[in-house]
Parts: C-alpha cells; sequence; structure tokens
C-alpha cells in the first residue's frame, strides 16, 4: 500500500516537498516525548509555510542528499506568550519528490557553514 501525502509544497528553487503521513506519525511525532510532540504538531503549519518562504536553504554538510531550511519565528510558550526560536526542516534530495524527514525547534543556533553550502538566502 501507498504511503498517504499529508501535504505538498514547492520549495523557492522549484522543487516539490512532500510530508508523507508515517512520517508525520512516526517520527516527527512518535520518535519524541509527549511534549516535545506536541509542541512538534503545532510547528507543522510554520515547518510547511517555511518550505516555501525560507529564510535560508544550505546543503547538510554531512549528507548531500539534505538541504535544512531555516527561519526565525514566533511559536506559543507559556500561556500568551510567544518565544523567537529557529525552526529547521530537515528535507531528503534524493527522491522525486523531495520529502521532509524531520523538523526541529531550536532555542539557539550555532552553524558554522562555507559559503558554497548556501543554496538560498532571502
Amino acid at each position: 500500500m501507498e504511503d498517504e501525502i499529508r501535504w505538498k509544497v514547492t520549495d523557492p528553487l522549484g522543487n516539490e516537498v512532500i510530508l508523507k503521513e508515517s512520517t508525520f506519525r512516526e517520527h516527527i511525532l512518535g520518535d519524541h516525548q509527549m511534549a516535545d510532540a506536541e509542541y512538534r504538531k503545532i510547528a507543522e503549519t510554520q515547518a510547511k509555510a517555511i518550505i516555501q518562504n525560507p529564510q535560508l536553504i544550505i546543503e547538510d554538510k554531512e549528507d548531500k542528499n539534505r538541504h535544512i531550511f531555516y527561519k526565525i519565528i514566533l511559536m506559543p510558550f507559556d500561556d500568551s506568550k510567544k518565544k523567537l526560536t529557529t525552526l529547521k526542516v530537515v528535507i531528503d534530495t534524493d527522491r522525486t519528490p523531495h520529502a521532509v524527514a524531520t523538523w526541529v525547534i531550536q532555542s539557539k543556533l550555532k552553524y558554522k557553514l562555507m559559503e558554497e553550502w548556501i543554496l538560498y538566502a532571502s
């Protein structure tokens, strides 16, 4: 049976990117503690939007078949407060269409990169 596609978007480089239902359920939510999974679920809309309009796309320095999309966002935090954070969305590019591997909400962004790894910057 073919895996159901949860959603599909196009990135700024013209690539179609999908999120499979199984990836969302089993990895993005399932591989994490309940509190983290809930936070990741809230971030789904942001992750989808970031693929379409990232601040930065880089080639993963350890896996050339992955692109990493970054954007600084506001996430709900503690009652009515919001937290400024970075959302990192990892895309597998060794297939057509490209596919979301995961996303990570980061409170700190520390990443050393070479200019040639930058594929897109807004």
